[in-house]
């Protein structure tokens, strides 16, 4: 090679949520995953980017990471944020239609004749947690419902968190007779404490969850969710990456993909209650 050394800069792949595996396979062009979970991680991460001058970076960051991706973009190092709008933050979006996902989950439990319909939300500030929480509350409000703050409890989206807050919207009188769960492991959590209180779903209590997992369809009552295009997420990241390597200088661009709900028995009612 007549002495010339040729150094990779391999892009990096950043993911930290439990359903991101499906997005991997469109996202192996763009190097390794760093499994970073807490925000001193990531901004470590940040570092280590710069430092390294990768071509491209996919991030998953939480809310309130605005600078730090800024400062990416600041060292010329292109960024795509999946499934997180940072306010301020100059860089290439693409989201899933949380707001529309959450009120299609809760109309359909108005729509099969539930009344008092509780949420379990993520935490506050988180964005996809706010905007599902918007869409619960949308949907109330178009078909003539209170938002009643003491149905909405905010959880840590992990399992002993649905727990928690199902457990605690049990107490009151009268008590909700459905439940819009806003992720996968609350929804688990939830139906968890259902079982454990003798609470009859789908009779006693509808439940919908938000991201569809693969073995909703199997568990009796088969689980009604709301199905995100984690596959397509990630395919439209790498291209959005992909064009802005290509080209630095165009503006950022932002993609929303559509939610679905897949509707199964936990919120369709076999009886009157």
């Amino acid at each position: 090679m007549g002495g010339h050394h040729l150094r990779h800069r391999q892009p990096v792949l950043h993911v930290s949520r439990p359903w991101c595996g499906r997005r991997r396979p469109a996202c192996r062009l763009f190097g390794r995953a760093l499994q970073q979970r807490r925000r001193p991680h990531q901004r470590g991460a940040v570092r280590r980017c710069r430092a390294s001058r990768a071509d491209g970076r996919r991030d998953h960051f939480p809310a309130g990471m605005a600078n730090h991706l800024n400062r990416l973009v600041d060292a010329r190092v292109p960024v795509v944020a999946i499934d997180r709008q940072q306010s301020g933050a100059h860089v290439d979006t693409v989201l899933a239609d949380n707001e529309q996902g959450a009120y299609l989950a809760t109309t359909h439990l108005i729509e099969s004749g539930y009344q008092r319909i509780a949420c379990v939300s993520g935490p506050p500030g988180v964005f996809t947690a706010t905007r599902r929480l918007r869409g619960y509350r949308r949907a109330l409000e178009e078909h003539g419902r209170p938002y009643e703050e003491e149905l909405v409890r905010h959880g840590d989206f992990r399992e002993e968190g649905g727990y928690r807050a199902m457990a605690s919207l049990l107490g009151p009188r009268p008590r909700p007779d459905a439940l819009f769960a806003a992720n996968n492991l609350m929804t688990v959590g939830a139906v968890e404490c259902l079982v454990d209180s003798r609470i009859a779903v789908p009779d006693e209590m509808g439940v919908v969850g938000f991201d569809d997992v693969p073995w909703a369809h199997l568990v009796r009552p088969s689980l009604t969710t709301v199905a995100q295009p984690t596959y397509e997420l990630g395919c439209e990241a790498a291209g959005l990456l992909t064009k802005r390597i290509a080209d630095p200088e165009r503006p950022p661009t932002t993609v929303t993909l559509e939610t679905k709900l897949q509707i199964r028995d936990s919120s369709l009612r076999t009886r009157q209650a």
